[in-house]
């Protein structure tokens, strides 16, 4: 292949990459569930979970959230963590009190460092609560890529997905997670990564004919 050939090449994979990072969408992100009906409320000191089965595709979390009945801010801070299906604590945070948390979808939320669970497996959120509200009413939509999900609550702070029963019947809605799509190639990756291949081949074949 000419140099100048070459170098009409590596311009256009180039081209190609910079355009495609201009229009690749951004990850799409959407929490566990969400509701269908107006919320109820009630409060008391309790751990509660919503233990959920992740489905065919592996999910990645960033934050974590929890329940702000009225929207105007948590009375206490509030420590949640997401455990796998043995009881083993993978990741925890603390919800500060107040509005300091963005509030969507009804919940405080919490950045976390993304956090992937492997499809089919089963996860446990856990939360712990005292002085604020937690919802009782049991309609909600879940995120297409979980399977399914239960819940339920023990007396006091256990932060133990082990000392709570769980059940489909029983779910008392007070954390929640945001699940982004899982990393995957994107085309102005690929394209770049071409350019970068045409560059060394051109950058050779100069060397070669000097």
């Amino acid at each position: 292949m000419k140099f100048a050939n070459l170098k009409k090449m590596v311009a256009a994979l180039f081209a190609s990459a910079v355009a495609a990072l201009c229009i690749c969408p951004s990850a799409s992100a959407a929490p566990l569930y969400t509701f269908t009906n107006a919320p109820d409320s009630m409060t008391g000191s309790y751990t509660f979970e919503q233990k959920f089965v992740v489905g065919s595709q592996s999910i990645v979390v960033n934050s974590l959230g929890f329940y702000d009945y009225l929207g105007n801010g948590l009375a206490e801070s509030h420590l949640m963590g997401l455990f796998d299906s043995a009881g083993n604590l993978i990741i925890s945070t603390t919800i500060g009190a107040g509005t300091g948390s963005s509030l969507e979808y009804g919940f405080r939320w919490k950045s976390i460092a993304n956090t992937t669970l492997a499809a089919g497996s089963t996860f446990s959120l856990i939360t712990q609560s005292n002085l604020d509200a937690h919802n009782m009413v049991p309609g909600f939509v879940l995120n297409p890529k979980v399977l399914s999900v239960e819940g339920g609550y023990g007396s006091g702070a256990t932060f133990n997905p082990n000392l709570i029963n769980t059940s489909k019947d029983n779910i008392i809605w007070t954390g929640n997670l945001n699940i982004v799509d899982a990393q995957v190639p994107e085309p102005a990756s690929l394209a770049l990564m071409g350019f970068g291949l045409a560059a060394l081949a051109m950058r050779r074949k100069k060397r070669k004919g000097a």
